[in-house]
């Protein structure tokens, strides 16, 4: 049920504790097809802004706001929650 989070967050383990930004990665887009698998956008927005925010910080602005501008711009409610604020936020960060 929560495979996607689990993913998301041993992605961020991976650049935290080991710096392995391709691990990191690989974790992030496991819990991306999950989420796209089962459909819960709230755990696509978070691994996405986490995939936007390594590639930012890689100097790879453009490529980090194509990414994450599709997905934020799919949702039509819930722009009070605390992860459509948070990527909001960083596309405005980015741009």
């Amino acid at each position: 049920m929560f495979a996607e989070e689990i993913y998301r967050i041993a992605g961020l383990v991976q650049l935290e504790r080991a710096r392995d930004q391709d691990g990191a990665i690989s974790f992030f887009q496991k819990s991306l097809d999950y989420s796209k698998e089962h459909d819960p956008r709230s755990f696509e927005l978070r691994t996405s802004m986490c995939i936007a925010r390594l590639w930012h910080e890689q100097g790879r602005r453009q490529q980090a706001q194509d990414f994450l501008s599709p997905i934020y711009n799919s949702f039509t409610e819930g722009f009070d929650t605390m992860h459509v604020k948070e990527a909001k936020a960083l596309l405005e960060e980015i741009s």
